[in-house]
């Protein structure tokens, strides 16, 4: 089961405004709609934070909404290279090659209610392609320990309030 995740918006989270979960351009690599989350670390936020902070892609103040996931949610954890495997049955051609995958979310979806890559998990994908892998599956764009939601799944959500997590640095 998944811990307490944090969301990062200045909308408080709500199944209301979810979109419906889907495929989109294949060079994103990333499902559409859904909600994206990253499991709460007091410390830095999340991991996900602690990525943009180190990246300069955002922050350091972070609008934040605690989220309990429910304990019946189905989840399709990527750890490490040997999860890899479950992906196989949600294989999709990708449009610009025959040598790469990508993911069929819409399919994962029908199956899961949340693909949860963990801290090895996103090193997995991040920025690359699996090409070494027999199932050459294309992930990039994983940057951090997160989870797609690809439902509302929540027994509960709490706002945090703005929350400055590290501080950005100028070259």
């Amino acid at each position: 089961m998944l811990g307490t995740q944090l969301f990062e918006g200045a909308n408080k989270p709500d199944p209301s405004r979810m979109l419906v979960a889907g495929n989109r351009d294949p060079g994103r690599h990333k499902p559409h709609g859904g909600l994206w989350t990253s499991t709460y670390d007091p410390q830095i936020g999340s991991n996900w934070i602690d990525w943009c902070i180190a990246e300069e892609f955002r922050g350091p103040n972070f609008s934040c909404w605690l989220l309990e996931p429910d304990p019946t949610a189905r989840v399709l954890t990527i750890d490490g290279p040997a999860d890899l495997a479950k992906f196989k049955p949600y294989l999709t051609e990708y449009s610009f090659s025959t040598s790469d995958r990508i993911l069929d979310y819409e399919a994962i979806g029908r199956d899961y209610d949340a693909l949860h890559y963990t801290v090895d998990g996103a090193r997995l994908g991040h920025m690359s392609a699996f090409g070494f892998h027999p199932l050459c599956i294309t992930l990039n764009s994983v940057d951090a320990e997160s989870t797609f939601w690809f439902r509302w799944m929540f027994t509960g959500v709490a706002e945090l309030g703005v929350l400055r997590f590290g501080e950005l640095t100028v070259s």
